[in-house]
């Protein structure tokens, strides 16, 4: 089994990180990923938030997820994940769990009761292996999140 290491993205890091992200937001160009990673590090500096890389020993990211500490009524402080990406030539699996259990880490370490995360749905088949993995290894669908664009007014 491959090495990986768990590293949170450094601001003159978030360009290396692009590839991934395009697999999850394939509209987001470079310049909106940077600014957008940009915005998440700046707010998470105080501990609330952040982006996460599992990282091989060369230092190549294959995989990531974007968070935030929230107090949830249901569960209390909850670490909220977006954008997880597990991405590897080799063997996605292992990635998509070790970037799992990297989420459970990240939530203990900021003494969190529960974990949401949301997985892109983009109509592969991936997706589903993800959510099926998720459920093994014991997390359940609690809520649906849905999107419905709005054309620009004015």
């Amino acid at each position: 089994m491959r090495k990986l290491r768990l590293v949170p993205l450094s601001q003159d890091r978030a360009a290396l990180a692009y590839p991934l992200i395009q697999t999850v937001r394939p509209a987001l160009d470079l310049e909106s990923w940077e600014e957008y990673a940009n915005s998440i590090l700046n707010a998470g500096a105080d501990g609330s938030g952040g982006i996460m890389t599992l990282q091989n020993p060369r230092g190549l990211i294959a995989g990531l997820f974007v968070y935030r500490i929230e107090d949830v009524p249901d569960h209390g402080r909850t670490l909220v994940a977006e954008d997880f990406v597990a991405l590897d030539i080799i063997d996605s699996e292992v990635v998509a769990e070790s970037l799992a259990d990297a989420l459970e880490q990240v939530a203990r370490e900021h003494d969190c009761q529960a974990v949401h995360t949301s997985i892109t749905c983009n109509g592969g088949p991936g997706s589903r292996r993800v959510v099926d993995m998720m459920r093994r290894m014991g997390h359940h669908v609690e809520s649906f999140r849905m999107c419905k664009p709005l054309r620009a007014t004015g």
